[in-house]
């Protein structure tokens, strides 16, 4: 059953870590607006996650509202919040603790390089370990 329950929790947990990076790219500090590349690998103790790549639009008015901006929930009814965000040069760390079914308590850190970063996310969920490793390249302005 718990092996089920971590299988179900893989498809939203995806959409939560390829949201985690583009809400702190909108965070002041050292980011760019424009269209950007984001690569995520996902590593959990007995499911092997292929990497998967997607495009976000990153605008001026999403950067001045990025303080009333909700991160998606994991499965049975939670939430996630951001805490203790802090940029330090071209650094930036936050904690994220979700609830609902599979609780899930983690640490982030990106480090930005003018229009690229790398990062990590490292968190227990439910008991399990997860490892999510970030890319990111800026592809240019947004598209209309």
């Amino acid at each position: 059953m718990r092996s089920r329950a971590r299988r179900c929790v893989v498809g939203p947990l995806v959409a939560l870590a390829l949201t985690s990076p583009a809400a702190v790219a909108r965070a002041q500090g050292p980011r760019q607006d424009g269209q950007w590349e984001v690569k995520v690998e996902m590593n959990m103790t007995g499911i092997d996650l292929p990497p998967q790549t997607t495009t976000q639009c990153i605008t001026a008015e999403q950067v001045r509202n990025q303080a009333s901006e909700s991160l998606p929930g994991l499965p049975g009814g939670g939430s996630c919040k951001k805490s203790d965000y802090l940029v330090a040069g071209n650094r930036v760390t936050f904690k994220l603790t979700c609830d609902g079914a599979l609780p899930l308590t983690g640490v982030s850190e990106l480090n930005f390089a003018g229009e690229t970063y790398t990062g990590t996310f490292k968190a227990d969920l439910g008991g399990q370990a997860l490892i999510v490793k970030y890319t990111g390249k800026r592809l240019g302005d947004c598209k209309n």
